[in-house]
């Protein structure tokens, strides 16, 4: 497998605007098809726009919800819709991660239902994974650093767990804008036994869950969390 990379500009770490990988995909001849992800992120976009050059079959899997991660993304949403109209209506097929997903398009955008296909997230194998023995009892979070995610939640709880159970641990996976406020509020808490591991590799996030004695899944909204 060959990775490309492009440079861009990334307002707010999430939304990644490159023109020179839409002058790659506008040129692409020596590929059977293009499989773009996220409907609101502008990889996409340039993807269905690079397609009127390229006529290269296009796959969208959308992870579609109706909201942003703030009041803010929320109404660059709505601007977005005219540009999403377009880009889904010049994908081939679209994907949706479960059938509320599909229904939520279906009923948002004008496409016919036999252009999506509702195809789940895989699950790899983790049997290869070792079983921690580094860490307690741990409660574990996995998924991207944002306000909406709701990891803010459990921390501000930890310290009543900690006087329950001394020895528990919460290991935070991940990364995003919300990790600076995340780590003051910890300082803050003066409270020991939180983890901010990051960006992992699978096999090491496969024996953190092995290990986990409790997942804690707390976003507002999700299309369908890689984290399960």
């Amino acid at each position: 497998v060959e990775v490309q990379r492009f440079k861009s500009f990334a307002p707010y770490a999430a939304y990644y605007l490159s023109p020179t990988m839409y002058l790659k995909l506008k040129d692409l001849t020596d590929v059977d098809v293009v499989h773009a992800h996220h409907y609101n992120a502008l990889p996409a976009l340039l993807a269905a726009l690079a397609k009127r050059r390229n006529h290269i079959p296009l796959i969208i899997t959308t992870h579609y919800h109706p909201f942003g991660g703030t009041s803010f993304r929320t109404a660059l949403w709505k601007l977005y819709k005219h540009l999403g109209e377009i880009e889904l209506k010049n994908a081939d097929k679209i994907i949706a991660l479960n059938n509320n997903e599909r229904n939520l398009l279906l009923n948002t955008f004008k496409i016919p239902p036999s252009k999506i296909q509702v195809i789940p997230n895989g699950v790899s194998d983790t049997t290869e994974a070792p079983q921690r023995t580094d860490i307690g009892k741990n409660i574990l979070f996995v998924g991207r650093l944002e306000k909406y995610k709701g990891v803010h939640h459990v921390l501000s709880i930890f310290p009543n767990i900690k006087k329950i159970i001394p020895e528990a641990q919460l290991v935070i996976v991940g990364d995003g804008p919300y990790r600076k406020e995340l780590l003051s509020t910890t300082q803050r808490m003066h409270v020991s036994g939180v983890l901010f591991l990051g960006t992992i590799s699978d096999l090491k996030l496969a024996s953190y869950y092995k290990s986990a004695k409790l997942f804690v899944l707390l976003s507002e909204y999700e299309a369908f969390p890689v984290s399960l």
